[in-house]
This record gives structure tokens, sequence and C-alpha cells, in this order.
């Protein structure tokens, strides 16, 4: 079993699903776990952050918050993401820049702005 005691993680889409069930799983192996969502998720022993992965403005905050808390990371996991609700012939370009940021810009801002909070190896 993975021990993942005196260690700090950062898990994305966790209000629900398959995010929920990894912050949990972290959390139950050890970790301290802040898990993002547009709402902050309310789940015993984890830390709920409002997260719009798409909003480089929400991943600054949050950074700039573990970072005056002297928080270290060891891990990020970039679950957050969305399917499009149009067949792609028919989505319009509201849509596909919604699915994009969520999906793709969304884990690039994270790694952006909490890779300088990472422990070496991390």
């Amino acid at each position: 079993m993975i021990d993942l005691a005196n260690r700090v993680v950062v898990v994305t889409g966790a209000a629900r699903g398959q995010g929920r069930a990894e912050a949990e799983i972290c959390r139950d192996l050890g970790a301290t776990v802040y898990a993002g969502d547009l709402a902050a998720p309310d789940l015993d022993g984890i830390i709920g952050v409002e997260l719009d992965v798409s909003r480089e403005d929400h991943w600054e905050r949050f950074a700039a918050e573990l970072r005056e808390a002297g928080v270290r990371l060891h891990g990020l996991v970039n679950n957050a993401g969305i399917s499009g609700r149009s067949r792609l012939l028919d989505a319009d370009l509201e849509e596909i820049g919604r699915v994009f940021g969520i999906n793709a810009m969304g884990p690039l801002l994270g790694m952006k702005h909490l890779a300088p909070l990472m422990v070496e190896g991390a």
C-alpha cells in the first residue's frame, strides 16, 4: 500500500465522481488533501477549495494562499474535465472554448502556478 503520510496533494474536479474518489483515497492513504471544484467540496478530512480551473486568477489566488501558509506540495491530480454537449460539427465557439478552457488550459494553469510550490521529485 502507498503511504502518503506527511504529503500534500491537490485534486481538481473533486466535488464528485472520479475526483472525489481520488481525493478520498489520498486522504485515506495519509495525505493532506486540497480538493478544488467550482464550489469548495465539503468532504470529511479534506480541505475544500473554490477553484475554477479555467481561470488564472483562481489559480493565482490559490497558489498565493498556499505560499502564505508555507505549504509545499507533493502532487497535483488534474482531474477536472468536461465533455461538450454538442457534436463537434454542431458546437459553437463558446462551447468549444469552455471545453478547451477546462480540459486543456486548466491543467496547464495548475502546473504553472503550483509547480513552484512543489518539493523536488513531486
